[in-house]
């Protein structure tokens, strides 16, 4: 395991408690699980969609106007998730 560190809005924080309360498990546990079952699915989708230039990545903070330009992508990408369904 690696450890990584993240910053979540607090309504995501309640629910994350809320629902590792249910399991019960600890939210790193949650997180996990959610991430490993769908990760990989995104990650093909991502690989497939055409216009990624991977020497031509530049990441961005979810800070600011940078917010709504990740949300933007996110929404593409789910966009041609849904195809694979």
């Amino acid at each position: 395991m690696e450890r990584v560190t993240v910053t979540l809005p607090p309504e995501l924080v309640d629910q994350l408690d809320l629902v590792s309360k249910i399991i019960p498990c600890s939210r790193s546990a949650l997180v996990s699980l959610m991430l490993t079952e769908s990760i990989g699915i995104i990650e093909k989708v991502c690989f497939d969609i055409r216009d990624v230039d991977p020497d031509h990545i530049v990441l961005k903070r979810a800070r600011g106007q940078s917010i709504s330009k990740i949300e933007e992508r996110y929404k593409e990408i789910l966009g041609e998730f849904e195809m694979y369904q």
